[in-house]
């Protein structure tokens, strides 16, 4: 270990680090060793790296997991990792996500390579990285979530968290936009959010029905006042300025993302129930930009092929909730649950 150790530096250092071909060399040079004729001493050199990629990630760790899957087998013969214990299930998660990593389309792969390469480095990101990214950012962190702890710094995934959530709105857009903006920064602010352009038109609204209400029932006769009072009208602002509420996806859409759900289940799921409920979240263009798993089928394979199939939803219109939830089921044959909204708020 000492010496692959010393090795592992050397390639960090040189030209070639960054080819997998070199560091499946090294690796091959120490089982070579004569201090390795003995199978034990194999073994635990082997368990030794495979507990250094679970364990985090470290430099050149996103290189060495593709060169130790090779040298050791472990794509092919994904049974050596089950000696390994809890190191050897998480290698094993990794895998299965390298592998639906792997098949999702090229451009978009090149571009969340781009990405997870950017989360390696120290420095903070800037404002034009953080917008640009974040859709990549987003879709990596609810797909890959055990590749991304092995293959990128975790203190930099989170440092990116943080600049996410306090990241102002950017400016020079439609004022509508900005409003929205305004309303996310000061909510749970009511005097600033009834001081603010939505607010102040929303307190004015208000108070003219109430003063026509009020001047309806001081004018009219005992009994139409009694049947004011009973029907009061409806003071509620509505969603959006066009004056209609934001409205659930519908059952076309819905049954739309079903059927781009990719699941092949294994002789282990007959006759078993899968349910697994997400979070939705859309942007201003009511694309999908986030998911977040409410409660799992305990199928790491259906959940994700599920996710997948939300985040490549194409757009709704625009008078859909920005946040609503999303329900899908398999029992026997895929789909003899279809998925549905189950509640959820629009997002403001």
């Amino acid at each position: 270990m000492q010496t692959f150790r010393a090795a592992c530096a050397d390639l960090l250092q040189g030209q070639r680090a960054r080819q997998e071909s070199t560091w499946r060399d090294a690796l091959r040079r120490c089982l070579d060793d004569e201090a390795m004729e003995n199978i034990a001493a194999r073994g635990i050199f082997e368990a030794r790296i495979a507990a250094g990629l679970a364990h985090g990630w470290a430099a050149g760790n996103e290189i060495l997991f593709g060169a130790a899957c090779s040298v050791f087998n472990w794509a092919e013969d994904r049974r050596r990792l089950l000696r390994f214990g809890h190191d050897g299930t998480v290698l094993d998660r990794a895998l299965e996500e390298r592998d639906m990593f792997n098949a999702i389309p090229e451009l978009e792969k090149e571009a969340q390579r781009a990405v997870m390469a950017r989360l390696r480095d120290a420095r903070p990101p800037t404002r034009e990285e953080l917008r640009r990214d974040r859709f990549h950012f987003e879709r990596l962190t609810a797909r890959f979530p055990t590749m991304m702890a092995l293959l990128v710094d975790a203190n930099h995934l989170q440092q990116w968290r943080r600049s996410y959530a306090q990241m102002s709105e950017p400016q020079g857009e439609q004022p509508r936009a900005a409003g929205i903006g305004r309303w996310r920064r000061f909510a749970g602010h009511p005097i600033v959010l009834a001081l603010s352009g939505a607010g102040t038109i929303a307190v004015v609204l208000a108070l003219s029905a109430l003063l026509r209400l009020a001047s309806n029932l001081l004018d009219s006769p005992p009994d139409a006042a009694a049947s004011a009072s009973s029907n009061p009208p409806a003071l509620s602002a509505p969603a959006n300025p066009s004056g209609e509420r934001d409205q659930p996806p519908t059952q076309e859409r819905m049954a739309e993302m079903k059927a781009r759900i990719q699941y092949i289940p294994s002789r282990y799921t007959a006759g078993t129930k899968l349910q697994v409920k997400y979070q939705v979240s859309l942007d201003e263009e009511r694309h999908v930009v986030r998911v977040y798993k409410v409660s799992g089928s305990g199928n790491l394979l259906f959940d994700e092929a599920v996710a997948k199939a939300i985040l490549d939803t194409p757009p709704f219109p625009k008078n859909t909730m920005r946040e609503f939830r999303f329900s899908c089921a398999y029992v026997g044959e895929f789909g003899a649950t279809a998925p549905e909204p189950d509640g959820g708020e629009h997002g403001g």
